[in-house]
């Protein structure tokens, strides 16, 4: 049976059990921290994939001001991490590929879209429409909760992957595919005419030491 719930009692559950909601790599590094707009709820790091998580918490459905407030919370919290990031950039004696995943793990991830691993996450149990559009559309990660028989358990939410599409594309779309190939054709073509350059140079210069 449902019962009602607090954020309290949600985010104890998550500090007692972080795998379940955020993965098998999860654990809680710090609650209710204060950073420059508020009051964070939690900041997980994942040992396994070297990933950092800034996690909002909603005992409500997810309205698109939450996912305001997680996006402005994970600015800080990137923003105060950059300068460790630079700093161990120069502190820190680094072969090309520790610096390369040094840099991953301080980076924002944008829904995995990039090759950074820091990520803000929203938890609640439900998630307005609009809430997910903003969401998705910022890289912001949605996990649902549901509460029952005194336990949570955790799912990721929905993507637009999930809705149907539109068969017909619209003209400002399509607009935007002919732009993107006419960019592409000059792009291509700058990359032929570099490389005939090249090969001209150095079939000069192989002829100048033949002669």
């Amino acid at each position: 049976m449902k019962k009602s719930t607090s954020e309290r009692e949600l985010e104890d559950y998550i500090c007692e059990h972080p795998k379940e909601a955020f993965g098998d790599g999860a654990e809680i590094v710090g609650r209710q921290i204060s950073v420059k707009h508020g009051r964070l709820d939690l900041l997980v790091w994942d040992d396994e994939f070297g990933s950092i998580c800034v996690a909002e918490l909603k005992i409500t459905q997810i309205t698109p001001k939450d996912v305001a407030q997680t996006l402005r919370y994970f600015f800080d919290v990137w923003h105060t991490l950059a300068g460790v990031m630079v700093d161990g950039l120069q502190s820190y004696q680094m072969d090309v590929a520790y610096t390369t995943e040094w840099q991953r793990v301080f980076e924002p991830s944008w829904n995995g879209l990039t090759d950074g691993r820091m990520e803000a996450t929203i938890v609640g149990p439900s998630i307005e429409r609009n809430a997910l559009a903003a969401a998705l559309g910022a890289g912001c990660r949605v996990i649902l909760w549901d509460h029952e028989d005194g336990a949570f358990s955790f799912r990721y939410g929905p993507t637009f992957l999930d809705e149907k599409r539109d068969n017909d594309t619209p003209l400002w779309a399509q607009n935007i595919e002919e732009l993107a190939l006419r960019f592409c054709d000059r792009e291509k073509q700058s990359a032929r005419d570099e490389l005939e350059h090249h090969t001209e140079l150095i079939a000069k210069l192989l002829n100048e030491e033949a002669t």
